[in-house]
């Protein structure tokens, strides 16, 4: 519910907005959309098979400039490194990301902030 303070009207965000994680992979390592998995040299995880159904991971930034390979610069590189993860409405994003940091994969993660009525 709403309140009001000095001509301001503070409250909860919009109800259908998504809730997600922030993943940083490690160094060496990428997500292949198509798929849904990390990806090193000579290793692959699948992400989704840790998730609850209808979660959805998908690069944080679309896609730089430069594909992610030998052409693409250190920034772009850096940029690729990271995912989201987003979550059912009913899923519990503590849950979630315990699980994913405990994959070989990541570096870390963070819950995305929660969005308020200013």
């Amino acid at each position: 519910m709403p309140t009001s303070r000095k001509g301001f009207t503070r409250g909860a965000g919009p109800p259908k907005l998504p809730r997600y994680l922030v993943v940083r992979l490690k160094k060496g390592w990428h997500f292949e959309a198509d798929s849904g998995r990390f990806v090193a040299a000579r290793k692959s995880i699948d992400a989704r098979s840790l998730l609850p159904k209808g979660a959805e991971v998908r690069p944080h930034i679309p896609q730089p400039a430069g594909a992610p390979g030998e052409r693409a610069s250190a920034a772009e590189k850096e940029l690729a490194r990271f995912v989201q993860v987003v979550l059912p409405r009913n899923a519990d994003l503590r849950v979630a990301q315990r699980r994913i940091e405990e994959l070989e994969a990541v570096q870390d993660v963070h819950v995305s902030p929660e969005v308020e009525l200013p």
